[in-house]
């Protein structure tokens, strides 16, 4: 959600379909516009057929496989795999790709609560307070390859236990889905985010549209990794190594 916004505002996007695993919407008006494939961008989605992408997931079986060269991903581009180098992962989030690909906020002028928030959304924090060396390493390679380090100063400052109330008090663990009449809705502390970022001119609001089901997925599901291959993986419309030993994934 709060990527989406940034590039609406910064990139003139704008937010035309849902994806909850099961099925895609579209808002009702979209037949009237001319779109393709390659207007579409994926946003915190391990999407497949080269569509243009933000996310984070790990996606690849194997170091040496082609990853989609249309995601901005940085496992993929580190070569992060199920097989090989999965704990040394990047897990942070796709809204922190966003913010240091496009310099969108000066650090230094962020406040504590902001930059908790910025931190909290996808429990991209975690890895700096976790006890396992690696995890420790991986967080601080990302970290300085985003060049976050200005913005990581709350993570010296402030406990596990705070960003854990900035999650409940913003609701930043809430879904969004679409409800029975078509209309995106969520549990998020939206009017609370707006707030926070208001010097920023983002707008924190959902779509007033109708959304509409353009396509229902024949399988969403899980499986034990180590039963898949890359000819499974390449019939899937989106897929993720959420485990080194489990794959979620969605097939038309």
């Amino acid at each position: 959600m709060f990527s989406s916004k940034l590039l609406e505002a910064h990139k003139g996007y704008t937010i035309n379909y849902f994806y909850d695993f099961k099925k895609l919407y579209r808002i009702d008006t979209l037949d009237q516009i001319n779109k393709t494939k390659s207007d579409v961008v994926a946003i915190d989605m391990a999407v497949n057929y080269k569509m243009k992408a933000f996310d984070n997931h790990v996606t690849l079986l194997n170091s040496e496989d082609e990853p989609n060269p249309n995601s901005a991903n940085l496992n993929n581009i580190y070569k992060i795999s199920r097989n090989k180098y999965y704990f040394y992962k990047y897990a942070m989030s796709t809204l922190l790709t966003v913010v240091s690909l496009y310099d969108i906020f000066d650090y230094k002028q962020l406040t504590d609560e902001q930059k908790l928030v910025l931190w909290a959304i996808d429990s991209s924090y975690l890895g700096f307070y976790q006890p396992y060396e690696r995890d420790q390493f991986a967080h601080k390679k990302y970290r300085e390859f985003l060049e976050l380090e200005e913005l990581a100063s709350v993570l010296y400052t402030y406990q596990k236990s705070d960003f854990i109330e900035v999650i409940q008090e913003y609701k930043l663990n809430e879904k969004i889905c679409i409800d029975q009449d078509g209309y995106l809705k969520t549990g998020i502390a939206l009017d609370k985010l707006q707030s926070l970022f208001s010097c920023f001119n983002l707008d924190f609001s959902l779509p007033s549209q109708q959304f509409t089901m353009s396509h229902e997925f024949s399988q969403t599901a899980g499986k034990q990794a180590y039963l898949v291959d890359n000819d499974f993986l390449n019939k899937c419309f989106s897929h993720a190594f959420t485990g080194q030993r489990w794959l979620s994934y969605t097939m038309i």
